[in-house]
């Protein structure tokens, strides 16, 4: 048995899209039917990839918040979340999401910033006055309008308005290969398609690895295949 691990945005989601395209989800069908474990690793929430997969949901795995948290068929099967003192460390922060496993907690006195997360994320969204009140388990921060922090956990990402952070030893090449073992799939079999800066470690994991021909020159490096979208790559695994 084989294992297709893709990331979402640039990837399978092209740039600018808020949906699945038609060919994206002929291809992911096609590879469900052809006895083969798909797997999306992202760095968005479990919530939001469901809402974007909708009927396909139940028939693929997710690897959600660049690894910290694996879903399948709505079941918790590995998960790592930030510990609660390095949460509270954010209680200071002026706007700050917090993503659990269903619902991401976000904490700002701006409305419009409160009103601009919601639309973001689609719903699936609770205001909090403090980080300190939120009890279930946390696994990706998001720090808005501040590029640096010091720290103890990973920074996966940093643009020109956000960082965001998972605890420390997480990425989605680490989720990948955990759950490789828990499906007993040997690296020899599991391919990957990616186009960012955190699907490097997932090529890692995987034997056979394809970048999207978008992709920055440091993200095409580390892959052994460049290919120009998720369906090209589809093709050639399904002819394997």
């Amino acid at each position: 048995m084989r294992m297709i691990v893709s990331d979402l945005d640039g990837t399978l989601l092209l740039r600018g899209e808020k949906k699945l395209h038609k060919t994206s989800v002929s291809a992911l069908e096609k590879l469900i039917c052809g006895n083969v474990v798909f797997c999306v690793a992202s760095g968005r929430s479990y919530s939001e990839l469901k809402r974007i997969f909708g009927e396909l949901s139940d028939k693929i795995f997710f690897v959600a918040n660049d690894g910290a948290l694996i879903m399948y068929k709505g079941k918790n099967i590995y998960d790592v979340p930030i510990s609660a003192e390095k949460v509270r460390s954010f209680e200071d922060e002026e706007n700050v999401v917090a993503h659990g496993r269903y619902v991401s907690f976000v904490k700002s006195n701006s409305e419009r910033f409160v009103r601009g997360i919601k639309e973001q994320y689609c719903g699936h969204i609770l205001r909090t006055d403090s980080l300190e009140a939120v009890t279930e388990p946390i696994y990706k921060i998001a720090l808005y309008g501040k590029t640096e922090k010091t720290v103890d956990l990973n920074r996966v990402y940093c643009g020109s308005n956000v960082c965001e952070y998972v605890e420390c030893g997480i990425n989605k090449g680490v989720a990948v290969a955990e759950l490789s073992r828990i499906l007993k799939i040997a690296k020899s079999d599991i391919y990957a398609v990616g186009d960012g800066i955190n699907d490097i470690e997932m090529f890692k994991a995987a034997e056979k690895s394809y970048v999207i021909s978008s992709a920055p020159p440091r993200v095409k490096k580390n892959a052994k295949y460049i290919v120009n979208d998720f369906k090209a790559a589809a093709e050639i695994l399904l002819e394997e």
